[in-house]
């Protein structure tokens, strides 16, 4: 079960990042270590959680270290390196019913929880899990994606290149 519960997290495109009570990095799943690529918005290093930039590095400790303190939640924004896109970093505190599934699966002194979300990306969810949620082919995943999002007939028929009577149909 924790196996599969890990696969899960692995297929988000958002980021999930577990930190311990002294600010280690005790889990992350797939999207996190992207958004902790060389050419990333973050730096996993040596168990550590930090950014490229000295001031946002300062904030998410602040959020970290509040969270550590049982503050309920912060957020910030956190620019990719290159094209100005931003993230968006919310750091929670891990709450007392959930310490126990951690410590069960291993993960001892769980204190912390980073969520990372590229804004633009707005459900963060693969158009492949669409597809085999609802025998969706990838078009209209793609399509189903873009309404989801808020996009007009207009608008996803000129970011996905189709018709408008295309966009309709599916």
């Amino acid at each position: 079960l924790q196996s599969a519960q890990y696969h899960v997290l692995d297929r988000l495109t958002a980021g999930v990042i577990l930190l311990d009570r002294r600010s280690r990095i005790i889990y992350a799943n797939r999207a996190a270590r992207s958004f902790g690529a060389p050419e990333g918005a973050l730096r996993l290093r040596s168990e550590s959680l930090s950014t490229h930039s000295s001031s946002h590095t300062r904030q998410l400790q602040h959020l970290i270290e509040a969270a550590r303190r049982g503050a309920a939640s912060g957020a910030m924004s956190l620019p990719l390196p290159g094209d100005g896109r931003l993230l968006t970093v919310l750091v929670t505190s891990m709450r007392s019913r959930d310490l126990g599934r951690f410590n069960d699966a291993g993960m001892r002194d769980a204190a912390v929880l980073v969520h990372i979300v590229d804004a633009a990306d707005r459900l963060g969810l693969p158009a492949a899990i669409l597809m085999q949620a609802y025998e969706l082919t990838q078009a209209e995943a793609k399509v189903a994606l873009a309404a989801s999002s808020g996009a007009t007939i207009a608008e996803a028929a000129t970011q996905l290149d189709l018709s408008p009577n295309t966009i309709k149909t599916h």
